[in-house]
């Protein structure tokens, strides 16, 4: 065999070769990206809600979990339980732009949130405390803003209102702007205007209608929490 047909057949045989151990190489890349899972692609979605530290200490949980502290921020569903420690204050902020303000020493749930164009739906439940509601107006004649108290439902269409409880004084609803009707447990509804307030006892017999206190601590400070200067 000639020299030329010697290196023919050896470069043909290094061809071969490379070939070969490229054709490996991909074949190794391929099966590796097929063995890696890739990641699902991140779904963008707000929450219905957000809670908020204002000041001291605040807790949540979620059925028969046991209390934890929340630094700055937390997300917030149905079934959420909100607790402040002494001079704590915390906010919700709901999909709508409508505020829950929760006092100290308070116990507050989220019981439901449906953000369903046309028959939203946020209700929450005062255990023991203050709240303050700044409710946007609603759309929709199945929306509706609860605030359910031991022996009563708050229900509002677009106002400022504080619901409390605090033993051994009646739990009861104030009403800042816009109007507010309370059902007692009994089925028996009142309308509050601005400037008034009504009481409930534990029997859910609702008190006379009466004018708001002036110097109402808890009103005034979301007075002060929301005049322009404050907002920054």
């Amino acid at each position: 065999m000639g020299d030329d047909a010697r290196m023919s057949k050896r470069g043909l045989l290094i061809l071969a070769v490379v070939a070969s151990l490229v054709w490996v190489s991909l074949r190794l890349t391929v099966f590796s990206d097929v063995g890696r899972e890739e990641p699902e692609p991140r779904v963008a979605s707000e929450p219905l809600a957000e809670l908020r530290v204002v000041d001291g200490v605040v807790e949540t949980r979620s059925g028969s979990e046991a209390f934890k502290a929340v630094r700055t921020t937390a997300d917030v569903e149905a079934g959420v339980e909100i607790r402040t420690a002494a001079g704590a204050l915390a906010e919700i902020e709901y999909f709508d732009g409508s505020l829950s303000r929760i006092g100290p020493h308070t116990t507050y749930k989220v019981v439901e949130l449906d953000d369903t164009p046309g028959r939203t739906a946020i209700v929450g439940k005062i255990g023991l405390g203050e709240t303050f509601h700044d409710v946007k107006k609603l759309t929709g004649s199945g929306s509706r803003f609860e605030i359910q108290e031991s022996n009563a439902i708050a229900s509002v269409r677009g106002t400022r209102f504080a619901a409390r409880c605090l033993p051994p004084l009646p739990c009861g609803v104030a009403v800042v702007e816009g109007e507010v009707v309370v059902t007692s447990s009994g089925g028996q509804p009142v309308s509050v205007e601005a400037g008034h307030r009504v009481t409930i006892d534990d029997e859910g017999l609702l008190g006379d209608v009466t004018q708001v206190n002036p110097e109402d601590p808890w009103l005034n400070r979301n007075r002060d929490l929301d005049a322009p200067e404050a907002q920054g």
